[in-house]
C-alpha cells in the first residue's frame, strides 16, 4: 500500500516537472509539494517505528498486547482517504491535459463538480475512525473477564488527556464553503499541493494516535513492583490533648496505574491522587498508636500483596490544663505553679517579657510577674524542642493583680449575728482571699472598731495591724446580748500591693 501512494506521487511529480516550468507561481507549486512529500514520507517512516517499537516492548506484557495491535491500525484506518487522494490527483492530470497552470479544472472538479465536499466526507469519516481505535481500546481497558479479572490490566486512560488528542488532531474537517474557496482559482499544480497537504495531515493524525497509545505503554505500564512499602506523614506529630491529629498515608514510589486500599486499625479510608487521610482525637496522653494495612494490585501480574506497620504519635497535656484553677490568669507578687506535662524531657521553656520563670523540677515552675498586663496583651509560656527549635506550643496568660481580700473575725465570719461566748475569743482581723484557688497571705493595715452597748453612748478605737489593742480586747470581752461591734475603714495589703487597699466593712450583733 504504501509504494502504492509513492508510485502515484511519482507520477504527478514528473507531469509537473515537465510542465511547470515557466512561472514562478508554478515553480512555488512544485516546491511546495516538494515538502509535503518530504514530509509524508518523514511522518510514514516514524510511524512505522513507533508501531514496531510498541510492539517489542509488549511481547513480555500479554495483557498489553490489544495497544500494539491498536497502533498498528492507525495507518489501515487512513488508507482509504489516501487512496481516494490518489485518485483525485490523477483526475487532475488527466483533464487539465498536462496543463499545470490551468485552473478551469480545479474548479469545475472540487468547486461546481463536489470532490470538494466528497473530500471533506472522506476527513470526516477518517478521524472518526481513528478516534475509534482510542474509543474501542479504552473500552478493553475497563472490561472484565466472568472471573472478574480485566482483559487489559495495568492501563489507565486519562480521560483529558484523550479530549486534548482530539482536539488536537491535525486532520480537519472543512465546512462546504471553506473547501470550495481552498480550491477556487487554485492552478492544477496547486491543487495537487493541496492534496498532498492532507496526505501530510492524514499520516500525522495517525501518528498523534499511535504515540498516545505507545506514551500509555511506556509511561504508566511499567511499574512492576518488587518492593514497596507504605509512609505515613503528619504535619503535627506532637498534638495537645483536645486535638485533632491528622496523617497523611501514601505508597512510597507511587504510580498513577497502582490500584492500592488503606485501612486504619481496621477501618478503610478513601484515597485520593495516592493518599489516604487518617484523623484521630485522642482522649488521653502520652504515646498513641494507630495500624495502618495498605493492598497494593500489581498493575501487571494483577497480584495482590500487602504491607502492615504500626506508627505512633505523641499527646502531651496542655499547659492551660494545669492551670484551669487560676482561669489563665499570673497574680502579681506571688509564685504563679504551674505543670508542663510534654512526652519529651528534651523541650524549653521560656517566658516573655514581665515574667520571670523558675524550673522546679518534674515539669513544675512558677511564675513570677512584675507588672499587670493591659487589654489585649498578655504573658506568653513558649515551648521549644531543644534538639530541632521547633516551637511546640505558646500559650497566654493574663497579669493581673490579686483581687481584694475579704475582712473577717479570726472565726472567718465576716458579718451578721454572734453569740457572746464566740465574740469573747476574737483575737482581731484577717484579710482571706477567697474563691482563687491559691493561698496566699494579706495583712491587715489598719481599721476602726466601733463599739456600741444598750444605754451606752457608741465608743470608737482605731486599731494598727490585725490583732485588737489593749482598749478593744476590753470591749471585746465584755460583750454581752444586744451589743453592736462595726468594723470599718479596713486596709490591708497583699503580694504584689504598692500600698494598703481598702476592704469591706463588717457589722456583728450579739445575740
Amino acid at each position: 500500500m504504501y509504494k502504492k501512494i509513492l508510485f502515484g506521487a511519482g507520477i504527478a511529480m514528473s507531469f509537473l516537472l515537465t510542465a511547470c516550468q515557466s512561472t514562478a507561481d508554478e515553480a512555488r507549486a512544485l516546491a511546495l509539494q516538494e515538502e509535503f512529500r518530504n514530509s509524508s514520507a518523514i511522518v510514514e517512516a516514524s510511524v512505522k517505528v513507533a508501531i514496531n517499537k510498541l510492539k517489542e516492548r509488549v511481547e513480555e506484557k500479554p495483557t498489553l498486547r490489544p495497544m500494539a495491535d491498536a497502533a498498528a491500525a492507525a495507518p489501515e484506518k487512513i488508507e482509504p482517504l489516501l487512496d481516494f487522494i490518489q485518485e483525485l490527483k490523477k483526475q487532475l492530470i488527466s483533464t487539465s491535459g498536462m496543463k499545470a497552470a490551468n485552473q478551469k479544472v480545479p474548479k469545475r472538479l472540487f468547486t461546481k463538480g463536489g470532490l470538494g465536499d466528497s473530500l471533506q466526507e472522506k476527513v470526516s469519516n477518517t478521524r472518526a475512525e481513528l478516534f475509534g481505535i482510542i474509543d474501542d481500546i479504552v473500552i478493553q481497558s475497563t472490561t472484565y473477564s466472568p472471573e472478574g479479572k480485566p482483559k487489559m490490566r495495568g492501563v489507565k486512560f486519562d480521560p483529558k488527556e484523550i479530549e486534548k488528542l482530539k482536539e488536537d488532531l491535525v486532520l480537519e474537517v472543512l465546512d462546504s464553503i471553506s473547501s470550495k474557496e481552498l480550491f477556487l482559482g487554485a492552478t492544477t499544480a496547486e491543487a495537487i499541493a493541496i492534496l498532498d497537504k492532507y496526505e501530510v495531515d492524514a499520516w500525522n493524525g495517525a501518528s498523534q494516535v499511535v504515540n498516545f497509545l505507545s506514551s500509555n505503554v511506556g509511561n504508566k505500564c511499567g511499574c512492576c513492583y518488587d518492593k514497596f512499602d507504605v509512609f505515613s506523614s503528619s504535619p503535627k506529630p506532637f498534638v495537645l490533648l483536645g486535638e485533632t491529629f491528622e496523617s497523611e498515608i501514601a505508597l512510597g514510589a507511587f504510580s498513577s496505574q497502582a490500584e492500592f486500599t488503606v485501612a486504619v486499625n481496621g477501618q478503610g479510608l478513601r484515597v485520593e491522587d495516592g493518599k489516604a487521610k487518617y484523623s484521630a482525637r485522642p482522649n488521653t496522653i502520652g504515646t498513641q498508636s494507630y495500624t495502618a494495612m495498605l493492598q497494593v494490585i500489581d498493575p501487571l501480574s494483577g497480584k495482590r500483596d500487602t504491607v502492615q506497620k504500626e506508627f505512633k504519635y505523641e499527646v502531651g497535656m496542655p499547659m492551660q490544663s494545669a492551670s484551669a484553677d487560676l482561669m489563665n490568669i499570673f497574680y502579681l507578687g506571688i509564685e504563679n505553679q504551674i505543670r508542663i506535662d510534654a512526652p519529651s524531657k528534651n523541650i524549653a521553656v521560656s517566658a516573655s517579657a514581665g515574667a520571670t520563670l523558675k524550673d522546679l523540677g518534674n515539669g513544675q515552675y512558677s511564675v513570677f510577674i512584675s507588672k499587670v498586663t493591659r487589654k489585649g496583651e498578655f504573658v506568653t509560656i513558649n515551648i521549644k524542642d531543644r534538639s530541632t527549635g521547633r516551637q511546640l506550643g505558646s500559650y497566654p496568660f493574663r497579669a493581673k493583680q490579686l483581687p481584694l481580700p475579704k475582712a473577717k473575725l479570726t472565726n472567718n465570719q465576716a458579718g451578721g449575728e454572734i453569740s457572746a461566748t464566740e465574740m469573747k475569743v476574737q483575737r482581731g482581723l484577717m484579710a482571706v482571699l477567697e474563691n482563687i484557688g491559691i493561698y496566699t497571705k494579706c495583712n491587715i493595715s489598719n481599721y476602726t472598731l466601733y463599739y456600741t452597748t444598750v444605754g451606752q453612748p457608741t465608743q470608737k478605737a482605731n486599731q494598727i495591724g490585725a490583732a485588737f489593742d489593749e482598749k478593744a480586747a476590753a470591749w471585746i470581752q465584755a460583750a454581752k446580748p444586744a451589743d453592736i461591734y462595726q468594723f470599718h475603714n479596713i486596709y490591708a495589703t497583699c503580694p504584689g500591693d504598692a500600698k494598703p487597699r481598702l476592704l469591706n466593712s463588717a457589722a456583728f450583733f450579739v445575740k
